[in-house]
């Protein structure tokens, strides 16, 4: 068990919900920068990682939108974990996500060097109902 959860159910449940609120603004936060800061924040994780530097050739999936469904996948695992009841807050969770999704991208229309992209709001849902459904899976097949 990870370290930072604690062993009662119900004080895990409220840690996943306070972990779930807290990505979601830093979500926010991240989908709300300038296109120059997310540009220059790449090109220092391409150094850290000692990756290529970007080729002319757009790749098959744009690392945007890995980016996009790795967020909300991470999200919806949290969420799911979090509010477990009652039976159908998974249909809620996953309409909130995707509300939510719509949100940021309403919100990047307006950044300067950003722009909204209905694939966003796409790969958004993707990894939220991936990741809700997988923190569900999860769940039934242990007890915590």
């Amino acid at each position: 068990m990870l370290p930072f959860l604690p062993r009662d159910p119900s004080a895990r449940t409220r840690r996943y919900r306070w972990l779930a609120v807290s990505f979601l603004l830093l979500v926010l936060v991240l989908l709300s920068l300038p296109g120059a800061l997310v540009a220059q924040l790449a090109e220092f994780v391409k150094a850290l990682l000692n990756l290529p530097p970007s080729s002319d050739t757009p790749p098959l999936l744009p690392l945007d939108k890995l980016v996009h469904a790795g967020l909300f996948f991470v999200a919806g695992a949290l969420l799911g974990r979090g509010w477990r009841e009652p039976p159908g807050a998974l249909w809620a969770l996953a309409l909130g996500l995707l509300l939510f999704a719509g949100l940021t991208e309403l919100i990047q229309a307006y950044v300067p060097g950003r722009s909204a992209s209905a694939g966003d709001v796409l790969a958004d849902a993707l990894g939220a109902v991936v990741g809700l459904w997988l923190s569900r899976r999860a769940g039934k097949s242990r007890q915590y």
